[in-house]
């Protein structure tokens, strides 16, 4: 079951000459129930990812990692290239990874501090703290089903 997100683990996902194939992830839920999945996109380093919800959801958040040193749990406003997001979700999350075959599974802890944030301008941020004390920080445009498409591919549903 996908949850009936946008784009699933195997997809191809193209926005104007930029193309990510998911090649991991970690499904993220509250109370049992899918909140989102972060799928990662190139190297095992993250550098490239997708967030996606659940429907009717239909959005995908096309988003870099932004090398940033964090507190360990999410402030409430983020200041990512001169632009200020203002935090609109977080919630502790049980994290779940998966992998396209032979492609290895991100290394994470069982739970961790999620967080979204948004900019008057339309950009969007996310953020994963781990209870360990690292946390990585994701930033970029929101995109509307009409900005991308999904070619497809998809060869697993977490």
């Amino acid at each position: 079951m996908n949850h009936g997100m946008p784009a699933k683990l195997g997809d191809v996902v193209q926005h104007g000459m930029d193309t990510r194939f998911i090649q991991s992830g970690l499904v993220l839920r509250y109370g049992g129930q899918c909140v989102a999945a972060i799928w990662f996109c190139g190297d095992q380093h993250a550098a490239e990812i997708l967030v996606c919800r659940p429907a009717p959801d239909d959005s995908i958040d096309w988003l870099r990692r932004v090398p940033t040193e964090l507190p360990t749990q999410a402030p409430t406003r983020l200041a990512i290239d001169s632009c200020l997001l203002d935090r609109t979700a977080t919630m502790y999350v049980d994290v779940e990874a998966c992998a396209v075959d032979g492609t290895p599974a991100p290394a994470c802890s069982e739970s961790a501090q999620f967080a979204l944030y948004a900019s008057p301008s339309g950009t969007v941020a996310c953020m994963l703290a781990w209870s360990e004390g690292s946390s990585c920080v994701w930033h970029g445009p929101r995109l509307e089903a009409f900005d991308y498409d999904n070619l497809g591919r998809g060869i697993a549903e977490p």
